[in-house]
C-alpha cells in the first residue's frame, strides 16, 4: 500500500497542468485588465478607429500564439476594433521584432514574445 506522501505526489503531479493552464489564463486576464486601464485613461483620444495588428513572434498553435489569441479576442471587445494575430515565426522571434520595428509608429502595432 502507497503511503500518504507519495499518494499525494502523485494528486499533485496529475494536477500541474491544470494549475499551469489557470496561471496562463491568469496572465491574460492581467494584461487585458493592464491594457484596458491604460485605454480608459486615454479617452480623450479617437483611439483606435481602424484593426490593431498583434504580431507573434511564434508558429501558429504554440503556446504564444494561443495566448495571444486569447488576449486579442476580450480586447477586440473592448475596443470596439478587431485585434489581428500576425504569426511571424523564424530567427528566435527576431523577424516579428523587426516587422514590428519597421511598421508605422501609429500605436497600431504590438509585438507579443514568449
Amino acid at each position: 500500500m502507497p503511503s500518504k506522501r507519495l499518494a499525494a505526489q502523485h494528486i499533485g503531479a496529475r494536477l500541474w497542468p491544470a494549475r499551469a493552464a489557470s496561471l496562463d489564463v491568469r496572465v491574460c486576464v492581467a494584461a487585458i485588465a493592464i491594457v484596458s486601464a491604460s485605454i480608459s485613461s486615454a479617452g480623450a483620444q479617437d483611439w483606435p478607429t481602424r484593426p490593431i495588428r498583434l504580431v507573434v513572434g511564434a508558429a501558429a498553435g504554440g503556446g504564444t500564439d494561443i495566448s495571444a489569441r486569447l488576449i486579442a479576442q476580450p480586447l477586440a471587445e473592448i475596443l470596439g476594433q478587431a485585434v489581428v494575430v500576425e504569426n511571424r515565426a523564424g530567427a528566435a522571434g527576431t523577424t516579428a521584432a523587426e516587422a514590428v520595428a519597421k511598421s508605422a509608429k501609429d500605436g497600431y502595432t504590438a509585438y507579443l514574445s514568449a
